[in-house]
């Protein structure tokens, strides 16, 4: 879940965090909370996610377009021979995905959103933007940025779990008074069976708890790492003049960020369509020619690649 629409349904500074089906997320949110300044409110706390994602998007463009640049360099024929209107991230990772293994050249080693932690992707990114300088977010630190990262990925556990009405879940939900109350122990969510045997249900609620484990390990990579930045107490005067000019202004960037805050919801909408209706269509092409232009107002390749890389994330996450 992107961070439009991060935080939808959860208070990122005073929601209910429970432990099922994992004890050790409530320790993270409180973890994560104790890094945050006192007076951040909610409406900063959002904006300050919306900004790490944009900033994590840019980090995944940026290396995609090296990747071309160097292929382009060096001759690698199989990406030099993909139009520059088709270098999207979504093609990149197909042609990746199906290189030969007999092949003359190696396949470039590539980062893509889907595979690479989201605190791996901030941590090479955050330091070339000025974050101290937003307005509306002011004075943030880098830990601080972190923090909002692990809340962000305690909800994306949350929300893989309430989607799949999780009856244990929804019980705790409902009687929760506080934040911090202890939770209860609930029974292991499921358990093993044949894979011949999981009906419809069972092999959503399987995939909701796939999602939501690696959700709950990237929310501890990320408060470990803002935990650490803390304690080094990086301060952005011991970074030089020199280097603090060459760093990109967050308010000269309000721009782009509204841009990719459209997109991603637009994105959003045309996935939400098709993994609705995907039953009424042949193939993705003919999904692809439904959505572009009628649901969304894109075109066709970018709509394409968009199902394309949702179909490929199903399959990544589904029991072998």
């Amino acid at each position: 879940m992107q961070a439009s629409r991060q935080f939808k349904g959860f208070d990122p500074l005073s929601g209910a965090v429970f432990g099922y089906p994992f004890p050790s997320l409530p320790h993270i949110a409180i973890r994560a909370w104790d890094l945050l300044s006192p007076a951040r409110s909610h409406k900063q706390i959002e904006h300050a996610a919306k900004t790490a994602d944009w900033i994590i998007d840019e980090f995944f463009r940026i290396h995609q377009e090296e990747i071309f640049k160097r292929a382009d360099e060096e001759g690698w024929w199989r990406l030099c021979k993909v139009a520059r209107r088709n270098r999207t991230s979504a093609s990149l990772s197909a042609l990746v995905d199906s290189w030969p293994v007999d092949a003359d050249e190696p396949p470039p080693n590539l980062l893509t959103r889907r595979e690479t932690s989201e605190t791996y992707a901030l941590k090479q990114a955050l330091g070339k933007y000025r974050i101290e300088d937003d307005p509306v977010f002011p004075n943030g630190q880098e830990f601080e940025y972190f923090a909002v990262l692990a809340l962000w990925k305690v909800t994306d556990v949350k929300n893989h779990i309430w989607l799949r009405r999780e009856p244990a879940w929804i019980a705790h939900q409902e009687t929760a008074r506080t934040a911090r109350e202890p939770a209860p122990q609930f029974p292991p969510p499921f358990q093993p069976v044949d894979d011949a045997s999981l009906s419809d249900t069972e092999r959503n609620q399987i995939l909701a708890y796939r999602l939501a484990g690696e959700d709950c390990s990237r929310a501890m990579e990320a408060v470990c790492w803002a935990e650490h930045l803390k304690a080094l107490v990086v301060r952005s005067d011991e970074i030089g003049e020199e280097k603090a000019r060459e760093r990109i202004s967050v308010t000269a960037r309000a721009a782009a960020i509204a841009r990719h805050a459209k997109n991603r919801a637009m994105k959003q909408q045309a996935i939400r369509y098709y993994s609705e209706n995907q039953h009424k269509f042949k193939s993705m092409d003919a999904a692809a020619e439904a959505i572009a232009g009628k649901i969304v107002p894109l075109a066709f390749r970018t709509v394409r690649d968009w199902i394309g890389e949702y179909r490929r994330t199903l399959r990544a996450a589904r029991i072998p």
